[in-house]
């Protein structure tokens, strides 16, 4: 049996975020996550970090975050997976400088 993440998480940029993921078994339990298909490479991105129970966090966040994350666990007697979608909101965009469209006597 295996709890993940919720179906969608929303956080903004510059934040960490923790997606859990749970299975329940006979050990020795590994645990591998996914984004968007790609498993990520924890040893050698210093934002994503894989507790040993499973939970990914991910620190300072940034919109190239978003998208499907989804956590497999295994066991010598088989693998199960759960996926949630992760939406990392952008910092607000700044409004346009003024312009001037014409000059009038």
């Amino acid at each position: 049996m295996i709890t993940g993440p919720p179906t969608k998480t929303t956080t903004s940029s510059k934040s960490s975020v923790d997606l859990a993921c749970e299975a329940i078994g006979y050990a020795p339990i590994n645990y591998l996550w996914t984004f968007n298909g790609h498993p990520i490479d924890v040893e050698n991105d210093s934002r994503m970090i894989l507790s040993s129970t499973g939970t990914l966090l991910i620190d300072g966040t940034m919109t190239a975050d978003t998208g499907t994350y989804t956590c497999f666990a295994s066991n010598p007697y088989g693998q199960t997976s759960v996926s949630g979608f992760l939406e990392v909101e952008g910092p607000p965009t700044q409004p346009p400088c003024p312009w001037i469209s014409r000059i009038s006597q």
